[in-house]
């Protein structure tokens, strides 16, 4: 019989469901929030104290390696929320290894992208010139560091987050189908309960289980409308990774055709394919 597939739990089960699954939400976007708006604060923090830097001339030492140690600060800062979705990294590997490493890569990338010699010009632009140039700075180092993981030559830390988030939203996606596709089918079992009780009357059918059976049927079909909407912004979401991980491939293609092999490649050509490639 029809009411059979119908149990006299399921407005409570469904009614569960859903607060857990908007709680969940609910508190993964304000964690998510609070967390970005801490590292925000953190890195503002940073180039504030960049730039408040004043040496007393082109000759205090002192003061500019002070300087160059607190930029360096900033790249790591900078690229410890790059190593995997939690910002601690994907990899197994010993994670004070991989922080040696990100620093020696660090290092390195710095001093070519900014050697100290630079400091001296740095330190006389104005406070806004400063912020776009550490910002723009931490683009291209973070850039060169994704092009030698590509080619096998670096890239300590830098996790292949794109591959992770494309199974996570593929997962997503199969997962919010599955469901769909058996809360249509619940709605359908309440739908054809109703008709059946109206036409046959059975004495199961009072008044008041109708009311709640249509009650229960009307919040499954708004838990319906819910998960569609969450499944269409999941297959947007699949859309934009795709679109994303194929311009990076583009991106890295071009970057491996411009260097090659070459010892030396002008600053004003590979720079900005490096900045592409980071932002």
């Amino acid at each position: 019989r029809l009411l059979d597939g119908v149990e006299d739990d399921a407005a409570i089960q469904h009614e569960c469901a859903v607060k857990s699954l908007i709680s969940t939400q609910v508190r993964y976007e304000e964690e998510l929030a609070q967390s970005n708006e801490a590292r925000a604060n953190k890195t503002k923090d940073l180039i504030r104290s960049i730039i408040g830097v004043r040496p007393k001339g082109g000759t205090d030492f002192e003061t500019l390696t002070a300087l160059y140690r607190q930029i360096f600060s900033y790249l790591q800062f900078v690229s410890r929320g790059q190593g995997g979705l939690d910002g601690k990294g994907l990899s197994q590997a010993d994670p004070a290894a991989v922080e040696r490493a990100v620093e020696r890569e660090l290092a390195a990338a710095l001093e070519s992208v900014f050697p100290r010699i630079g400091l001296k010009s740095f330190v006389l632009l104005g406070a806004e010139e400063k912020r776009l140039q550490l910002e723009e700075l931490a683009r291209i180092v973070t850039g060169i560091r994704l092009f030698n993981r590509e080619q096998g030559k670096g890239g300590a830390g830098l996790d292949h987050v794109e591959d992770a988030v494309a199974t996570t939203v593929s997962d997503l996606r199969e997962a919010l189908d599955a469901e769909v596709a058996e809360q249509h089918e619940v709605c359908t079992r309440y739908q054809e309960t109703l008709v059946y009780c109206h036409l046959r009357k059975p004495d199961e059918a009072t008044a008041e289980n109708l009311e709640r059976w249509a009650q229960e049927l009307a919040n499954r079909r708004q838990y319906c409308a819910y998960l569609a909407s969450l499944a269409e912004d999941a297959a947007a979401s699949a859309r934009r990774v795709a679109a994303q991980r194929d311009a990076f491939a583009s991106e890295m293609d071009e970057l491996q055709g411009m260097v090659g092999g070459r010892a030396a490649v002008p600053k004003e050509h590979v720079y900005p394919k490096f900045d592409a490639v980071a932002a």
